[in-house]
């Protein structure tokens, strides 16, 4: 049992960049449903918080905020990446 265990663990056997990738379609259609401003900035800074907690920002996390910047940004609203910080 303990065994399993350890197999379940053992990260060298799981590859995570690749375990879910969202379809950048996908990702933009879903930022695009957070149209106020306030709470675009408010998701970005626990997008923030989130992505800095390990003191690393994979690829995925820079792809996720990189799409809700590019979304947000250019969606009409006041958004802006300096009111997101």
């Amino acid at each position: 049992m303990a065994r399993d265990w350890r197999c379940a663990l053992d990260t060298s056997l799981h590859r995570w960049p690749d375990a879910c990738r969202v379809e950048t379609a996908t990702l933009l259609q879903l930022m695009a449903e957070v149209d106020d401003p306030a709470l675009q900035s408010h998701v970005m800074r626990l997008c923030i918080g989130v992505a800095n907690a390990n003191y690393q920002v994979t690829e995925g996390e820079t792809m996720v905020l990189s799409a809700a910047l590019d979304q947000w940004s250019r969606s009409g609203g006041s958004f802006t990446a300096r009111a997101a910080l």
